[in-house]
């Protein structure tokens, strides 16, 4: 899992990161002790402590990347980078022994070290986290709620976006630009009417399957995820986006050659966030279907008639019965 977030307005380089939030701790009391318990633990013991871990007594380098796009030789503009590891102390269950003594610290505490991206981008920062869920809400208290953006909606991918990469797939225009295809749609996630009412399809057919078709031409675009296989030039990569750009990558996608000396664990969330999906919003944003709404309305025409074939012959209705006004009669024993 890797979670975007936005820093507030006061973090406008890494440098700022660097000399103002790095250096933060976050120290939780541990609860639940008498007064007596309290005051014979060393000042350590009484808490849970979470920071950013130094290398040599120093932050995080900063360093650099530039996308290339493979095909045209071009070059986009640098990306500058570093990474962060949260150092996050968290409580066991299990707090005291068999007679109720409590137990030493490092036998009650469970410790993570978590890796957070932190990127320049729009005059701003953005910063991933590298984590299961659970661990999420443990790094977003060490960068502290008051540094986090509140309500910012550019990194989001609204339902149209999954509509269209849908549609570029469908009709066979999976080459999306010079460099990048669309190989696969193989799950979505999306709402029927609202929140409450959800379907999920997984499948490497899945946008050939009729109940996709059906949900798709029913309206209102409701895609709220989608897994998809991109091609970069030779680099093949398949990751999981949600509409708040958390994304979850598998494991066998290919590191980009920009940045073959990192693991995977760091260059992919930074080379789909950084780059790619801001590149498929552009090309989506720069697309004809995005201002004809006929497209939109002529495709969705289509996958109505491809459903509508399909229920009738599956069911063996003509035209005849389809136009009757007249119910069906159900044979009853």
């Amino acid at each position: 899992m890797a979670k975007l977030l936005r820093l507030n307005e006061n973090f406008n380089s890494l440098d700022v990161v660097k000399e103002k939030l790095l250096p933060l701790t976050h120290i939780k009391s541990v609860n639940g002790l008498s007064v007596e318990e309290l005051n014979d633990l060393p000042e350590d013991d009484r808490i849970y402590i979470s920071k950013w871990l130094t290398k040599d007594h120093h932050l995080a380098e900063i360093r650099s990347y530039s996308p290339t796009e493979s095909c045209s030789n071009n070059t986009k503009s640098e990306i500058r980078y570093m990474v962060g590891r949260a150092y996050i102390e968290y409580r066991r269950n299990k707090q005291r022994d068999s007679m109720g003594n409590l137990l030493p610290k490092t036998d009650r505490i469970n410790l993570v070290k978590i890796d957070v991206i932190f990127f320049e981008r729009d005059s701003g920062i953005d910063a991933i986290i590298c984590t299961p869920d659970n661990h999420i809400n443990k790094v977003k208290a060490l960068i502290s709620d008051e540094n986090i953006c509140k309500g910012y909606s550019k990194n989001n991918i609204n339902s149209d976006e999954f509509y269209w990469l849908y549609y570029r797939y469908s009709t066979k225009k999976k080459v999306l630009n010079n460099d990048i295809s669309l190989i696969n749609i193989t799950s979505f996630t999306g709402n029927i009417f609202d929140e409450h009412h959800t379907i999920y399809g997984k499948s490497d057919n899945t946008t050939d399957l009729i109940v996709t078709k059906a949900f798709v031409c029913s309206g209102s675009n409701p895609f709220t995820n989608m897994k998809i296989s991109i091609a970069i030039g030779l680099t093949l990569i398949d990751f999981l986006v949600n509409r708040e750009s958390d994304i979850r990558i598998d494991v066998e996608s290919n590191i980009p050659q920009e940045l073959a000396d990192m693991n995977k664990e760091i260059a992919l969330p930074l080379y789909l966030l950084s780059y790619l999906l801001p590149k498929i919003r552009e090309l989506y944003i720069n697309d004809a279907f995005t201002d004809d709404l006929n497209i939109k309305i002529d495709f969705s025409k289509m996958l109505g008639l491809e459903v509508i074939k399909a229920i009738m012959t599956h069911n063996d209705i003509n035209a005849k019965e389809l136009a009757s006004d007249t119910e069906p009669m159900i044979s009853v024993d």
